[in-house]
């Protein structure tokens, strides 16, 4: 059975422990192996992390009054995504091969030295949860805007970032099994 609710501490639970497990990942690459794609045609170790602190940048922009990532399905697509992929996702199911990230989370360019990458991302997924709960304590419906999906509450939203990240951590040590 797939929950789709959950509590915010099991959120925060959920989201500290996938940001662990990235970056230990992160950590136990040789240097070598961080600037190589992991596989061909995919992003190299830096990019999946530059990646995944980009899209934690675009959620803080969002909560500080900013524009929110576009929406990138037309209105019955992301009621179809809502309805099946999300739950899925939530639970912990693969993310579709292939998927295209947001253009707010597409590293380009040059990108910082390893130690900085990896404090820049903990450094921001601490901040996003924080943000995250300080803003739904404020409102009484936080509506984040997911390109995909559309509106997300703030433990829908911590949620899927970790399995976001529990996604990329498979990319950076195959060999990790995270819970579902």
């Amino acid at each position: 059975m797939i929950r789709l609710r959950i509590g915010r501490e099991e959120a925060r639970t959920l989201h500290r422990r996938a940001v662990a497990e990235l970056l230990a990942a992160a950590r136990e690459l040789d240097a070598a192996s961080w600037s190589r794609p992991v596989a061909p045609g995919r992003w190299s170790p830096t990019e999946i992390v530059t990646h995944l602190r980009m899209a934690d940048e675009a959620v803080l922009r969002e909560l500080e009054g900013g524009p929110p990532m576009r929406l990138r399905a037309p209105p019955w697509m992301r009621l179809l995504l809502r309805l099946t992929l999300k739950p899925w996702l939530l639970a912990g199911g693969r993310f579709p091969a292939g998927a295209r990230a947001p253009r707010e989370a597409r590293p380009e360019g040059p990108l910082a030295p390893r130690a900085e990458t990896i404090e820049r991302f903990r450094s921001g997924a601490d901040r996003l949860v924080q943000a995250l709960f300080e803003a739904a304590g404020r409102r009484s419906r936080l509506g984040l805007t997911h390109p995909y999906f559309g509106g997300m509450s703030a433990e829908e939203a911590l949620r899927f970032t970790a399995r976001h990240i529990e996604h990329h951590t498979r990319q950076l040590r195959p060999e990790v099994k995270t819970e579902a």
